[in-house]
């Protein structure tokens, strides 16, 4: 939904930055991790793709240069990776609701505790207010879940959490250039 909302209306904005996602596994042990999370998100993500020595090279050049060429080396790759500055995002959205003309509130810095479908639409309980809505969104990572199963929604699905280390390397790294945008 982030992505649609982004792509529609977020290009000239700057609210976000289209790039690829790779995930990288060095030696044998994390390259057969990887190819067994492959095989069992190849139909889930069908524009992911396995990358070797070759292809890693040709897209990120210096995580092969100076290594040595012994070394087990699997990437998991997409070209489907958006970087999205959240904070934009939020106020765009304030501006976009304000565009409308309607009355707008904010409720800033208040933990949702719960959200409940009711005849009317939802009701949201933040703190001890509670709040109508005839529509709801939530963006919130992994939480978003939470919120979708407390509603009804979302009942078959399940979290995978996932561990990584993110870097920032513009001059290293394509993932930052301008070819990806």
């Amino acid at each position: 939904m982030i992505v649609r909302c982004v792509e529609t209306f977020g290009r000239e904005d700057g609210l976000f930055l289209k790039t690829h996602k790779m995930v990288l596994g060095v030696g044998e042990e994390e390259v057969k991790i990887l190819e067994k999370r492959y095989e069992e998100f190849k139909e889930l993500f069908p524009k992911l793709k396995k990358l070797g020595w070759e292809e890693i090279g040709k897209i990120e050049p210096s995580i092969v240069r100076d290594r040595n060429p012994n070394e087990s080396l699997l990437a998991l790759c997409t070209e489907d990776g958006y970087a999205i500055d959240y904070g934009k995002l939020s106020e765009s959205f304030v501006a976009k609701a304000k565009e409308t003309g309607k009355e707008i509130e904010l409720f800033l810095g208040n933990k949702v505790k719960k959200i409940s479908k009711n005849d009317e639409g939802y009701q949201i309980t933040i703190g001890d207010t509670k709040i109508s809505a005839s529509a709801v969104v939530v963006s919130a990572g992994s939480h978003s879940l939470i919120f979708a199963k407390q509603m009804g929604y979302g009942k078959e699905f399940g979290l995978l959490p996932v561990a990584g280390s993110f870097y920032s390397a513009k001059n290293m790294l394509n993932g930052h250039s301008p070819k990806s945008e």
